[in-house]
């Protein structure tokens, strides 16, 4: 009842581990009532020093409280920014499943600046705890602008969501490598390579900023893939620019591997073997055209024979 809301006796309850049942029924009070009397005690008692604040929170969200984290995260009666962190740290660490909580814009918006300072995020946890914790980053809308702060659990379960900014950073942790983050390596992991294949243009900036002059595909293997995957949903300057900033190691040996319509694409960027088989085929498609002109003339390659007798009738 209300005549239990002191903080000398809630603080007493909580201490006492052999009263347990009485402190679970001052926070199922505290849990099931919306009035001034629970508002007052609240901030007193988070306002007060050494009272057991942590305790109060924990048992709170485990409770739960479905207001929980959007009063730890707004309310005007946490005395200062150190005590709601460490409060809304607390509430972090024993969240329960996500649909038991009001998510709103103070959960949202605390989450979003304060992430790296919360140890729920950044230290290691078991599994479970780390799921749920997880969970309300995702309710939250959090994206992660440096992955590098997670903790490993936590960071895949944010990489397999597809939750942080796409820079070169990121990349080297997503891929858990040191180097330069390549399609090769990108297409190596799949929930890596399915995030940036949907936003290529985030890719193609992040390797710009970082790595202006690298190739971003050194085999031939995975520009062929790329190109298979991508050739109908990624627009033609979008796989021009993939395929331009592609390593000449990585020249198509068969051209007949991806589709014809890319071919002037791929002939124009230099990026197919002038093979007689590949020149063939690509006549057969293309005719003649600038793009196997300059191709021929750069490697200093003649037609087939069938072809030159063909062109000139």
């Amino acid at each position: 009842s209300v005549s239990a809301l002191n903080i000398q006796i809630v603080s007493y309850l909580l201490k006492d581990k052999n009263r347990v049942d009485e402190a679970k029924s001052i926070v199922t009070y505290i849990a099931t009532h919306n009035n001034t009397d629970i508002e007052t005690f609240l901030s007193a008692f988070f306002n007060e020093p050494d009272t057991p604040s942590e305790d109060l929170v924990r048992m709170l969200t485990q409770h739960p409280w479905r207001k929980v984290f959007e009063y730890l995260a707004g309310h005007p009666g946490i005395p200062d920014r150190k005590t709601r962190l460490r409060l809304f740290d607390t509430a972090l660490l024993n969240v329960e499943p996500i649909s038991s909580y009001e998510i709103g814009a103070r959960t949202k918006a605390l989450i979003e600046s304060y992430y790296p300072h919360l140890t729920a995020v950044t230290e290691d946890h078991p599994h479970e705890t780390t799921s749920r914790i997880f969970e309300m980053l995702e309710a939250a809308g959090l994206t992660v602008s440096d992955l590098e702060v997670l903790n490993v659990r936590l960071r895949d379960f944010i990489v397999n969501a597809h939750m942080y900014d796409i820079n070169a950073k990121n990349l080297r942790l997503a891929l858990d490598i040191d180097g330069v983050p390549t399609l090769d390596e990108v297409c190596a992991k799949a929930a890596v390579w399915t995030f940036c294949r949907k936003h290529i243009a985030d890719y193609i900036t992040a390797m710009e900023n970082d790595f202006p002059r690298r190739p971003i595909i050194l085999m031939e293997a995975t520009l062929v893939k790329i190109i298979e995957e991508q050739h109908d949903v990624w627009t033609n300057d979008q796989l021009r620019n993939i395929i331009a900033r592609s390593s000449s190691a990585a020249e198509i040996a068969n051209i007949e591997d991806v589709p014809s319509h890319i071919w002037p694409i791929i002939v124009g960027l230099k990026r197919m073997i002038p093979t007689a088989k590949n020149i063939i085929a690509y006549v057969r498609f293309h005719g003649v055209d600038k793009e196997l002109s300059a191709l021929l003339v750069g490697n200093k390659v003649a037609l087939p024979m069938s072809h030159r007798i063909r062109m000139q009738h």
